[in-house]
């Protein structure tokens, strides 16, 4: 609805956690980002896609090194997933928008 003159977009009708340490993740973020960027376009509500990546840079180790370190440290305790896809029909009761904040245990 409208409030002030602004859109109010209420809860997101999409969310998604995706990576990005080998072809097949790369090849999912890209399709939860069409995904995302599709329903923004259709006027279907907003989307939040969260990506997680590595810079060997910064950490100071090569590529194939922090490729592994995302796999195998942050996968586990950020799991992949779609949380949300209202449109399709996926609505996990956690993130029902009656539930308040997702809470993922």
């Amino acid at each position: 609805g409208q409030q002030g003159g602004r859109h109010r977009a209420g809860p997101p009708k999409y969310i998604e956690r995706c990576a990005v340490y080998d072809v097949k993740h790369i090849n999912q973020a890209k399709a939860g980002i069409k995904k995302a960027l599709t329903y923004q376009k259709e006027g279907k509500g907003y989307s939040f896609v969260e990506i997680l990546s590595m810079c060997p840079t910064n950490w100071g180790v090569d590529a194939v090194t922090a490729a592994d370190w995302v796999k195998e440290a942050m996968e586990p305790y950020y799991p992949l997933g779609v949380f949300r896809d209202v449109p399709a029909g996926n609505i996990p009761e956690a993130a029902a928008p009656t539930a308040g904040v997702v809470n993922k245990a």
